[in-house]
């Protein structure tokens, strides 16, 4: 969509909800294909990481082990190699694409840890950059397609998804710290009407929060558009004390 299209379009955001959430039933995926991996010993565990060649990596079915009607959180964790001397930072990123949609570039700027392999002794590994999405379980799981940047230096992926449980009740509504506008929303559902208070999100303005954590949370969106045209795309960016979280 154009930059001009993008602004004719007013974003609504819910008054966010905490949600308290329980994550069970870990499961970790395997690329198709025969993909090199390497096993990383990280805080006296071992766990299994893929190589992310030029040709990327394909997963196939990612959740599909959870029944219809539940919500998963795919993770995606990514780990780069590097000297015990030379540079202290290690830049990286890559492209996931889900299903279909439209790939999501990452990038990171990782510390060397304390994780090494056995299959390379002599080399650790950086801290772990991480993504999370969360969506309903599909009847057939998720395609997920990694797809490293020009100029990556060795990359190791690995994806894995949960299960998640709601545990109790919504909790409060909240409202936006920096005194912003609200709409009122009716939404009628058979004979009943509801109203519900949503903040517009406009060009080149914020809406901020004050939440007390840890907690989990929940942002509604809705589009209203003056271009007649239902099918727009739309995004927006979420921060926590000013760094990104997508």
């Amino acid at each position: 969509m154009s930059q001009n299209r993008f602004y004719r379009i007013t974003i609504l955001i819910f008054s966010l909800l905490f949600l308290n959430i329980v994550i069970l039933q870990a499961g970790i995926h395997a690329p198709k294909g025969e993909e090199n991996k390497i096993k990383l010993k990280i805080k006296g565990k071992e766990r299994t990481y893929y190589e992310l060649d030029e040709n990327g990596l394909n997963y196939k079915g990612v959740g599909k082990k959870f029944e219809m009607g539940d919500s998963i959180r795919i993770g995606i964790y990514s780990r780069s190699i590097k000297a015990q001397t030379g540079k202290k930072i290690r830049n990286y990123g890559f492209t996931v694409q889900i299903d279909n949609g439209k790939p999501q570039k990452l990038k990171y700027n990782k510390s060397g840890s304390n994780v090494t392999s056995a299959d390379r002794p002599g080399w650790n590994y950086t801290q772990s950059g991480v993504w999370f999405v969360y969506l309903p379980v599909k009847e057939k799981g998720y395609k997920i397609k990694v797809e490293p940047l020009k100029g990556n230096p060795v990359v190791y992926v690995r994806v894995s998804s949960k299960k998640l449980k709601k545990r109790g009740k919504f909790g409060d509504v909240l409202k936006t710290v920096n005194r912003q506008d609200r709409w009122r929303i009716e939404t009628q559902i058979e004979k009943e009407i509801k109203t519900t208070h949503w903040y517009p999100l406009k060009k080149d303005k914020q809406l901020q929060y004050e939440i007390n954590g840890p907690a989990s949370v929940k942002v509604f969106t809705r589009v209203e558009f003056d271009n007649g045209n239902p099918k727009d795309d739309y995004y927006m960016r979420i921060r926590e004390d000013g760094y990104d979280l997508g």
